[in-house]
């Protein structure tokens, strides 16, 4: 009998309560699987897979992030990852985790037999880890980039001008004042018409946050103009000058609108971040 079965009242066939960290944990040992070859199949560390088998909130990323762990993980199991994401403490905003009760029959023990998904998990892992990775750079690359402007502030050096000789006096005989008194017909020029300059059109997104996330964009000069976490029910307004690029962790959980329109995000969403261009 494996350890799950022991978790499970042979009477009523359903288990005590537990955790979401526990429900994969028991999942992954009845599939015969090691904590190692679980962090390799999902791109994470066993320091990770271990504290979120643990429900130790300590060493994870923020709520978001360990959604979608959470996610990929029910996947890899063959588990059903929305009662566990809505057992998840970031869903419900405790402090602590939540303990579920699961009917044993929903937390099937398979072979990792015919699992011709894994590849596409394994990409959007690699996703997930290079686009954290990637903000992680930029935050540090804009700091270190601001504090090297602050010590080192460019100095202004006046440009030499080269003293420009003077003509020297020269006396004309009179046979040449005569042919200087010649008029002469000047054509006029006319002074070149200047186009006025089109000012640039703005635009404005708006950004409702059902769900906890990130997000990132930048006008057309490359200007950032919003680059932070917001929690779940709050809204952001952006104006700027299009095109914007445009970058949203748990993109599900967000709902975007262009002048008013909305936006579809799903086209544009890999690994549950999407990222796209509006003009």
């Amino acid at each position: 009998m494996s350890e799950l079965d022991d978790e499970v009242d042979s009477s009523a066939h359903v288990s005590p309560v537990v955790s979401v960290g526990r429900v994969l944990s028991l999942a992954r040992e009845g599939a015969g699987m090691s904590v190692e070859e679980a962090a390799a199949k999902l791109r994470l560390s066993v320091r990770q897979v271990t504290a979120l088998e643990a429900d130790d909130a300590s060493v994870l990323p923020s709520p978001a992030f360990v959604r979608g762990f959470i996610r990929n993980y029910a996947k890899l199991l063959e588990l059903n990852a929305e009662e566990l994401l809505q057992a998840y403490p970031g869903q419900s905003g405790q402090g602590q985790p939540v303990n579920i009760s699961l009917q044993s029959e929903n937390i099937p023990i398979h072979t990792q037999e015919k699992r011709l998904w894994l590849p596409y998990l394994m990409a959007s892992m690699v996703v997930g880890v290079a686009l954290a990775g990637w903000l992680f750079y930029m935050e540090y690359a804009d700091q270190t980039l601001r504090k090297d402007a602050s010590a080192n502030p460019v100095e202004t050096k006046p440009t030499a001008v080269a003293a420009v000789p003077q003509p020297l006096p020269v006396e004309l005989t009179p046979e040449q004042v005569s042919a200087a008194a010649v008029p002469v017909a000047v054509s006029a020029v006319q002074p070149e018409t200047l186009q006025p300059a089109v000012p640039a059109t703005s635009a404005k997104l708006v950004l409702t946050v059902k769900e906890s996330s990130w997000i990132s964009v930048t006008d057309r000069d490359g200007k950032e103009l919003l680059n932070k976490s917001h929690p779940a029910g709050s809204q952001a307004v952006v104006e700027g000058v299009p095109p914007f690029s445009i970058i949203i962790g748990n993109s599900a959980g967000v709902a975007l609108s262009y002048n008013d329109k909305p936006v579809d995000l799903v086209p544009y969403t890999k690994a549950n971040v999407a990222r796209l261009t509006l003009e």
